[in-house]
């Protein structure tokens, strides 16, 4: 397409270019949450003092959040609303970022929540920023195979089979760090329909992590999921499931009410 030649009325060249700037920060950020001033400015190509007045712009107009401790940035749910038709969803996945940072103080331990796409669980909200026991952090836009977490398994475990078959069929076919056959895969996904609540174990080096979800049926909006991360070493699976399941429950019920009225 040619350049368009001239200056639109009431605009001028460098207007322009700073919303050309601003737009592409944004951009990155919503590619790579979690980044620092330095980081966004080498990825855009732009000076640090530059940078730092977008972010700045953006963080008191509300498109990010901002971390004091690390000085990180994050999307804020006021992206979605750049694209139509997402204010409701933002609106839900707003509920259940306030509904599990109500519970960050006493739960400690790294929770988000995730609603599907294809074969992944898209993380939507997630206290790992602020989580102290958060080791690998899982931060808004992270997609997560099916198989490889609780929220991909609560997920699985709420729908009807008939739906569920396919999608757990294709799942299958993905390869994962950790590997399922289909007479183990239906005894966890029994587990959940029995218990409420999905668990899933990650092996890893000095202690597995484990993944627990609770399904979140939010109606005309699908099926989502709110999950906490924990070390088995430190707390047991019976210990995770009888402090954090309630909690996670009680996010749910709340998540839900919003739901209902969008």
């Amino acid at each position: 397409m040619p350049r368009l030649q001239g200056t639109p009325l009431g605009q001028t060249p460098d207007g322009v270019q700073v919303l050309r700037r601003g737009l592409q920060v944004l951009q990155v950020v919503n590619a790579q949450p979690g980044l620092c001033t330095a980081q966004i400015a080498t990825a855009c190509g732009l000076a640090r003092t530059t940078t730092q007045r977008i972010l700045n712009t953006l963080h008191n107009d509300g498109f990010l959040r901002r971390d004091p401790a690390t000085r990180t940035y994050v999307p804020s749910q006021r992206v979605l609303s750049l694209s139509g038709g997402f204010d409701r969803t933002a609106l839900v996945t707003e509920r259940a970022a306030d509904a599990l940072s109500q519970r960050a103080g006493r739960i400690l331990w790294p929770m988000h929540f995730a609603t599907r796409d294809g074969r992944a669980m898209v993380v939507r909200a997630s206290t790992d920023q602020s989580s102290p026991l958060a080791v690998h952090k899982l931060l808004p836009g992270i997609r997560i195979p099916l198989l490889q977490c609780s929220a991909g398994l609560a997920w699985l475990a709420a729908q009807p089979q008939s739906q569920r078959t396919p999608v757990l069929e294709d799942a299958l076919r993905e390869p994962g760090e950790v590997a399922w056959d289909r007479p183990r895969l239906e005894e966890a996904l029994h587990y959940c329909e029995s218990r409420g609540h999905a668990v899933f174990r990650r092996p890893q080096r000095i202690s597995a992590m484990i993944g627990l979800s609770v399904p979140v049926q939010l109606g005309q909006f699908g099926t989502a999921a709110l999950s906490v991360r924990f070390a088995e070493k430190a707390v047991s699976l019976r210990e995770a499931e009888e402090r954090f399941v309630p909690e996670l429950l009680a996010a749910a019920a709340q998540v839900r009410e919003v739901a209902a009225l969008a």
